[in-house]
């Protein structure tokens, strides 16, 4: 391993770090992929083809060990993306979403960073600061009956997928914006997908397009644009949602991803090339 790794801290932390959303996500290349978003935005130092294969590798025996010794936990099965007809107007509605996903993704990083400094400003011991906002939640998902909004909400994302317009985008978004900036650590990823999904269900509704459609290209939209990851999000698609649906799965990557501004779910994230392609120094 010393060997192979050639002392490397980085790449063992770099290629450890995506082992653990082998319950939701359970695919070895969507996993490794986001290594190669992030580096390319900063987040590492480049760590050449040495990176891309312990990615690979250990995603890949991640799946293969969670399959062959864990039989009792059963993944979650996504429906497959509609049947669609790519025309010039099924485009300007993805594109236009996109956007709007991007805008999403700005608002929930934002928002986050914003409750972050309240939450330093006034709260100067930081354990109070978890207990004061899980407080806050609970009373919320008490008073207002949103119980479907705790934990990672997968239920509701499921039923945007096949055609619910049940969920509110907006009260996941704030509720894992007000978890996040009051001092809990992790868990950005899931729920970002699950506010996509509804967003774009919502979206649909609006314009009566196609609700299952949209649901699935805003939980991959959304998440693009706040981790900064369209690559890994178009992969992600194809591989939860049918290779039909590449198209789409990039476009609306693309476009949310081009939107979102230079903010990120990853703080360490480092700007080293502008998304108009200008390099900053």
């Amino acid at each position: 391993m010393s060997v192979w790794f050639q002392n490397s801290n980085s790449v063992v932390v770099y290629s450890l770090s995506f082992r653990g959303s082998k319950f939701i996500f359970p695919h070895p290349l969507r996993k490794s992929l986001p290594n190669h978003s992030a580096a390319n935005r900063g987040l590492v130092p480049p760590l050449q083809l040495k990176t891309s294969q312990s990615c690979v590798l250990i995603s890949a025996r991640s799946v293969y060990s969670q399959k062959s010794n864990f039989h009792f936990v059963k993944h979650t099965h996504y429906p497959h993306v509609p049947t669609f007809s790519w025309n010039p107007s099924l485009a300007w509605k993805v594109v236009l979403f996109g956007v709007i996903a991007g805008l999403i993704a700005m608002v929930f990083v934002k928002l986050t960073h914003l409750i972050k400094d309240v939450m330093k400003k006034y709260v100067a011991w930081y354990p109070a600061r978890p207990v004061i906002g899980g407080v806050i939640v609970a009373t919320l998902i008490l008073v207002f009956g949103w119980r479907d909004y705790s934990g990672v909400s997968i239920p509701l994302a499921l039923e945007a997928m096949n055609g619910a317009n049940r969920g509110l985008w907006f009260v996941k978004l704030g509720l894992t914006a007000l978890t996040l900036g009051s001092g809990f650590v992790g868990g950005e990823v899931v729920p970002l997908f699950v506010t996509g999904a509804l967003a774009g269900g919502s979206y649909a509704h609006m314009i009566g397009a196609n609700v299952p459609l949209f649901a699935i290209v805003g939980s991959l939209a959304v998440l693009a644009a706040a981790a900064n990851t369209p690559l890994a999000c178009t992969v992600l698609g194809i591989e939860l949602f049918g290779g039909e649906g590449i198209i789409l799965f990039a476009v609306v990557c693309a476009a949310a991803y081009a939107t979102s501004g230079h903010t990120g779910i990853y703080h360490t994230q480092k700007v080293s090339v502008h998304k108009s392609g200008e390099v900053t120094t």
